[in-house]
């Protein structure tokens, strides 16, 4: 259901550390900061620029991950991390790409795409 600020959230994981993501279909990767990358013992990656809302930023893709949003998982996404602490990670395109996603009645739906 949409929160009160009018986002979507989900519960869910990257490599098993919980993490709440807000649903971000302008983002095109799972992005996540710095801090959540550590707990997640996630490798250093590769360094990139990436246009977020506050402009360009540097920050790093760390590549073959396992995402867990609710109760569907994907492997093998790349997942950006940023400088900056966030309490929520974004769950971009490169994850939403396996659902078909809809929005009715205040609620935002995810059913897993035909492979």
């Amino acid at each position: 259901p949409v929160a009160r600020d009018g986002h979507f959230y989900l519960e869910g994981a990257v490599n098993g550390t919980p993490v709440t993501f807000l649903i971000d279909t302008g983002a095109s990767y799972v992005s996540i900061g710095s801090d959540l990358a550590a707990r997640a013992n996630l490798p250093e990656g590769v360094a990139g620029f990436f246009g977020t809302a506050n402009g360009r930023v540097e920050g790093r893709i760390v590549r073959s991950q396992t995402i867990r949003a609710d109760v569907f998982e994907v492997s093998g996404i790349a997942v950006a991390v940023m400088p900056a602490r966030s309490e929520f990670g974004l769950l971009g395109q490169n994850f939403l790409r396996y659902f078909t996603v809809s929005q009715s009645d205040g609620k935002l739906i995810l059913r897993m795409r035909e492979p």
